[in-house]
This record gives C-alpha cells, structure tokens and sequence, in this order.
C-alpha cells in the first residue's frame, strides 16, 4: 500500500498496449518507507519475538482462487511502496497467536480510499474460497466461514477493522476433539495516503481487545509520524 507518481508498466499484446500484473517479486519507489513503518518487536509487550518471513509457495489452484477475490501478485492501483513482517509469536513458541503487519504506500488519498472501499467484498468472496475447502488439509477441512465488521476505536483517517471465524472439522487421531475455530482479527487504519494493516490469528478465542488496540495505535502513529 505506497504512494509516488510512477506509471504502471505496460507490454504489447495482441497488438495494444495492456497494463502488465506487477509481481509480489517487484521492487516498488517507496519500498523503503513502508519498510521504516512497520511494527518492531519493540512495540510488543516483553515476550513477543518476530520469526524471518518465509515466502510460502502456494497451491497454483488456490492461489489463483485467491487471486479471483483480489489478493495475490495483482496489487491495489496506486500502490507504490510495501513492506511486510514476519509472524510475531509469543514466549519462543509459533503460535498461536501469530501477528502480521503489512504497510502500503499509494500515490495519493484517493487511491487509499479506493483499496480500503472494496475490502467487504473481496473478505466475503475470501470466505467463500475457505468454504470451498481451499485450505483444507488431510487432517482439517474448513465447514463454514464467515466475516463481520468489528467495532474498533478510530485511528488515523480512517479505521475498519474486520473478524473472520472459521469452523473447523478434524479428521487427525492425534487430538481429543473433531472441531476447532479459528479467528482472523484484521485492522486497517490509514493516514493520507499511506495505509496499515494488522492481521492477527488465533483460536478457540478472538485475540485480546486491549492488546491489539494498543497495537494498531503504535501502527497509526508510525504513519502518522511519516506524514
């Protein structure tokens, strides 16, 4: 999610000129900003550490299922600068609970407002995807999905914060139980033209309020900061 005044690059097919799909590989003008935006292990309670980012290959068919929704390699247009964090766990361990942060800078106001307004229907055809066994191992299998939005206290600009509840069935004869849920707790802020996001995974309880309230207010004030 970054800013700058950098046209899209474009090919040659068929004989016009067709705006190219950028890579997640691609190297952005404001990279490094929304890099200096992210949230640090400094801004963690003691005992919160963060683990190197993996780039995970996914299933071509899933991925293209996702990429149906508008996540994936396509980005958001005006988007000229992102950065990401590896999962912040607690006490050593890998989580559950994880933490992502993601901060994107777009070329002006307008486009953030653009990328933040299309949110719910891109969320409700995410859930569609899950039900549609997308993630589905051999010992767990998506039943239902859902998402709402959450009420958040107001940051920066503007402030949407969104829950996604998943039901599982397990199938492994390595636990007591056969089903789980599972919650992703997403909070976007934006100030002027640079937009946060802050994506937290938990289960059998949402993650903690007060916890990630006072996370999303060190995002907002990083961003506030830059601008």
């Amino acid at each position: 999610m970054t800013s700058g005044d950098t046209p899209e690059a474009t090919e040659e097919e068929n004989g016009e000129d067709v705006e190219a799909t950028p890579s997640e590989d691609e190297t952005l003008p404001e990279d490094d900003l929304a890099a200096s935006l992210l949230l640090t292990e400094d801004d963690f309670p003691a005992g919160w550490t963060e683990l190197p980012f993996v780039d995970e290959e996914e299933n071509p068919e899933t991925a293209e299922a996702f990429a149906d929704c508008g996540f994936g390699e396509q980005r958001a247009p005006g988007l000229v600068g992102r950065a990401e964090t590896g999962d912040f766990v607690e006490d050593g361990g890998d989580g559950p609970p994880t933490i992502e942060h993601r901060v994107g800078v777009f070329e002006d106001e307008e486009a953030v407002a653009a990328a933040l307004a299309v949110l719910p229907e891109q969320l409700d055809c995410f859930v569609a995807v899950l039900e549609g066994g997308a993630i589905d191992t051999p010992e767990a299998s998506v039943v239902a999905a859902s998402f709402e939005q959450i009420d958040f206290i107001e940051l920066g600009d503007r402030t949407d914060a969104y829950r996604i509840e998943l039901e599982f069935e397990l199938t492994t004869e390595e636990t007591e139980v056969d089903s789980a849920v599972a919650y992703f707790d997403v909070v976007f802020t934006s100030v002027g033209r640079i937009a946060s996001q802050i994506q937290v995974f938990d289960v059998l309880f949402p993650f903690g309020e007060d916890e990630l309230q006072a996370l999303a207010e060190a995002a907002a004030d990083k961003l506030a900061q830059a601008e």
